[in-house]
């Protein structure tokens, strides 16, 4: 059954398939995290980050004539290899 089932796969193409399945989903866990731990929340909820999060929301730069910045803008670093440099450098002060 399982030889079947690969000569199948592979005489209609079904490996490609499979492959850029597997593709797909590694790039939605890999860019789904950096959206995750790149938001503002992810930031504030560390208790000792809550602090400049209030300084931030009574400053001009946020609310209806700001532009409403979030804590990535001004400390992590644009794009995926950046980013994740930035991740390493901070895993230990999380725990």
């Amino acid at each position: 059954m399982a030889r079947k089932l690969r000569r199948y796969l592979h005489e209609t193409g079904g490996l490609q398939l499979i492959g850029a399945l597997i593709m797909v989903g590694a790039s939605s866990v890999v860019f789904g995290g950096e959206h995750a731990l790149s938001r503002t929340e992810f930031c504030v909820s560390c208790h000792s980050q809550t602090y400049p999060y209030e300084e931030l929301k009574k400053s001009s730069h946020y609310g209806a004539l700001g532009a409403d910045p979030g804590c990535k803008d001004c400390h992590v670093p644009q794009g995926l290899e950046s980013f994740h440099g930035v991740e390493e450098n901070t895993r230990g002060r999380l725990t």
